[in-house]
C-alpha cells in the first residue's frame, strides 16, 4: 500500500484525492489502496527577494515497483498540475520522488 505525502502550504483534500486516485490507476490498486496526507509548510520565499512559486513536494513512500515508479511519478504530477491549473495556482513545479522502505 502506497503512502503519499503532499507538503504545500495550503491544505486540499480536492489534490489529495486527485493524487491518490492517479496513483491507483497507475499502479492498478484497488479503491483504498492508496493514502495521502498533507504535510502543511510556509509560503515559499525565493532567494534574493526574487518571486517565488510553489513548489508542492510529493513523496511516494511503497516498495519496489520496477518501471511502473516513474509512470506513476509522471501520473501524480499530472495530477497536481491539473489541480493547480483549476485552482489558479501558479507553480514553479512539481517535484515527485519515490521513498522505498
Amino acid at each position: 500500500m502506497p503512502v503519499v505525502t503532499v507538503a504545500l502550504p495550503r491544505h486540499s483534500p480536492e489534490l489529495l484525492g486527485a493524487v491518490a486516485d492517479a496513483l491507483a490507476r497507475s499502479l492498478d490498486l484497488g479503491e483504498g489502496d492508496v493514502i495521502a496526507s498533507h504535510i502543511a509548510t510556509s509560503a515559499p520565499v525565493a532567494s534574493g527577494g526574487a518571486p517565488a512559486r510553489w513548489w508542492p513536494l510529493v513523496s511516494i513512500h511503497g516498495s519496489d515497483r520496477g518501471d511502473a515508479m516513474a509512470s506513476a511519478r509522471t501520473a501524480v504530477e499530472a495530477a497536481v498540475r491539473d489541480w493547480a491549473a483549476a485552482e489558479g495556482v501558479a507553480l514553479g513545479g512539481v517535484w515527485v520522488t519515490w521513498i522505498l522502505p
